[in-house]
């Protein structure tokens, strides 16, 4: 089978971060040798053959992208003039001629009419899936997987939510994400060797480090006042910010990294005791990290991304039967300095931080608990291929029209 991923890069390296973490994952599990994706039981033996190949070559998953430049600083391994990485083919959007099986389209991005006429005149034409940006509000739920018949060809897209609970589209996890993280935090020599790597000087190897990823409206300048009063600590300051007075912070070190490339994102978070992040993609990150962090979300005009904080700290920091007086502080905690920082509430922050901060060894055990809850859920590219699957046997066993709903 074919999977075709078409991005268009909106949201700067999120959306290209993404894609290509589905489009890597997917590649090296159809490339594994021989091992089908999932137990298929009885199923007929032409769906089993159309599903699961034994050995499926590396052209089956493409990534179609109008930014090949912002993908090539995520993964600094891929030669654009190859078009091939990590068993993925890569492909410009104007030069994209595709034919594909299963076909996603990431954030609503539209495709070509030469692609929507290619779908239509296939036989069977192919799985369409919006892959939606992820929420985790609770409206998601009761719109996954609801099918978007096209007004033109007839053909039928499915979104996608991917989100925190089991009704929804699941998370990206790579399999074993885990374990890898539990292996680096048991190398007394792991972390030494990734700060080496973005070369932080072996004096602040000792200090506790705080990565700090954010928007450049952030109140950082508020944040590093609060640090400076409390005992060293190493800032690892990511992305591009407005410059801030250094030094001048007394305990607050701050080191500006370089430009981080994905596959050393992970580890990089696996360093720190604590960290503030942005947008997608590094939330899903740093909650597999399993440290306490801050969130920012997606500024939006409106507001709307505050309804969207707000969700999220209800699920991973809202109120658990089982929480102790001590838990309960700490998630109280949590939730007045991610509002603080939202709205660039300096006072209230100043204020939070130092009780935040005294908390973390109880945070990070929270953290590590709802971790290891999400995990028990099925991944992000687990559920793509349960509905794939679902939607190709529903074709097999009931013989439906290609062309319309399954």
């Amino acid at each position: 089978m074919r999977w075709s991923i078409w991005c268009r890069v909106v949201d700067h390296f999120g959306d290209a971060g993404v894609c290509w973490r589905i489009a890597r994952d997917l590649a090296q599990q159809l490339n594994q040798s021989a091992a089908p994706l999932s137990p298929v039981g009885a199923r007929p033996k032409a769906l089993q053959s159309a599903l699961l190949p034994a050995n499926v070559p590396t052209q089956q998953v493409t990534l179609v992208i109008d930014r090949v430049d912002i993908l090539n600083r995520l993964v600094p391994s891929l030669d654009p003039q190859a078009g091939y990485c990590d068993g993925v083919h890569i492909v410009q959007w104007e030069d994209a001629q595709e034919t594909a099986d299963i076909v996603i389209c990431a954030f609503g991005c539209r495709l070509p009419d030469s692609m929507l006429q290619t779908m239509q005149q296939q036989r069977p034409a192919p799985v369409w899936i919006n892959l939606e940006h992820l929420s985790p509000q609770t409206w998601v739920e009761g719109c996954h997987l609801l099918p978007s018949p096209h007004q033109t060809t007839g053909l039928v897209e499915y979104f996608y939510f991917p989100g925190f609970s089991q009704r929804t589209g699941g998370l990206p996890r790579e399999p074993g994400l885990l374990e890898k993280r539990d292996r680096f935090l048991a190398d007394p020599t792991a972390r030494a060797d990734v700060l080496t790597r973005v070369g932080v000087p072996p004096a602040l190897h000792g200090l506790p480090a705080l990565m700090v990823f954010c928007y450049p409206d952030a109140p950082l300048e508020a944040l590093l006042r609060a640090i400076h009063r409390e005992p060293p600590t190493l800032i690892l300051l990511c992305g591009d910010t407005r410059a801030i007075a250094e030094p001048g912070h007394d305990n607050a070190t701050v080191f500006r990294l370089p430009f981080i490339a994905q596959a050393e994102f992970d580890a990089l978070l696996w360093c720190c005791a604590a960290a503030f992040v942005r947008g997608e993609d590094s939330l899903v990150r740093a909650h597999w990290a399993g440290i306490p962090f801050i969130w920012q979300p997606y500024r939006q005009a409106d507001h709307a991304h505050r309804d969207k904080l707000q969700a999220w700290l209800d699920l991973a920091w809202g109120p658990k039967p089982q929480d102790t007086l001590h838990a309960a502080a700490g998630a109280a905690l949590h939730r007045a300095l991610s509002h603080a920082w939202d709205q660039a509430d300096a006072s209230a922050l100043e204020a939070t931080w130092p009780q935040w901060w005294a908390h973390r060894a109880q945070l990070r055990q929270s953290a590590l608990e709802y971790a290891a809850e999400l995990a028990t859920h099925p991944s992000l590219l687990e559920g793509l291929q349960s509905f794939v699957r679902d939607q190709l046997e529903s074709r097999v066993v009931e013989g439906s029209n290609p062309a319309s709903p399954c």
